[in-house]
Order: C-alpha cells, then structure tokens, then sequence
C-alpha cells in the first residue's frame, strides 16, 4: 500500500509542471529535465547590493534577501543597489477576552524599496 501512495505521490508530482522562478528555458519544445535553462535572469539578480537596513525587522529581512539574491556571496562590482525603508509596523489586537485582553495580534510590515543602478546611486 504505501509502494501505490509513493508511486502516486511522485507522478502527481512529475506532472505539476513545476519550473524554476528565475529561469527561463532556452527551448521551449523540451521537457523540464531534458532541457538547457537561461540563468541570465538568476545572474543579474546577484549583481544587486542590498544597502544596510535599519532595527532588527531591518536586519532579518536584509539576510533573507542577501540569501535569495545572492547565494554565493555579495558581489564585488554591483550593478544595483536596493535600498529599503521599514515603515513603522501595525500591531491590530484581536480576539479580545471580556477582560478587555487580546489573545491575538495582527502584526502587517510595510516596507518601501528602491532599486537604482549604481552609478545613478553614488551621485
């Protein structure tokens, strides 16, 4: 039985069409893994500097894009510079108790981004 679950699991899986979000095919007539993938795209991305961000909400998310955009390092010579600003974060209190206590909280983060060329960005 779970041979038949494993055996479905893996073709329903083959036959999402699952491909990679920052590559494209070089020829659109082959299957995903037969095919060459275009990683320009991937590329340039990792010529992107993501400037310092300010508090610790700044800083986390900072790590998360240097790890999404640039996986193998920062770039020595980048061609863009993102720059990030946290807008002050909402807290909503919900799901109050009748002592007037919220057991929960909606927390929403705004942020503003620019993303410049680096030559533009040193003027």
């Amino acid at each position: 039985m779970k041979k038949c679950w494993l055996l479905f699991l893996v073709l329903f899986i083959s036959a999402c069409g699952f491909e990679p979000l920052y590559v494209q095919k070089k020829q659109e007539s082959l299957w995903y893994f037969g095919g060459e993938f275009d990683t320009s795209i991937s590329a340039e991305m990792a010529k992107i500097k993501v400037q310092t961000i300010a508090e610790r909400f700044g800083q986390e998310l900072r790590n998360d894009l240097l790890d999404m955009l640039t996986p193998l390092g920062a770039p020595k010579n980048p061609t863009y510079r993102l720059f990030v600003d946290v807008a002050p974060i909402e807290i909503t209190q919900q799901a109050m108790r009748d002592d007037i206590t919220a057991t929960r909280e909606r927390v929403r983060y705004k942020v503003n981004y620019r993303l410049l060329s680096a030559e533009s960005s040193r003027r």
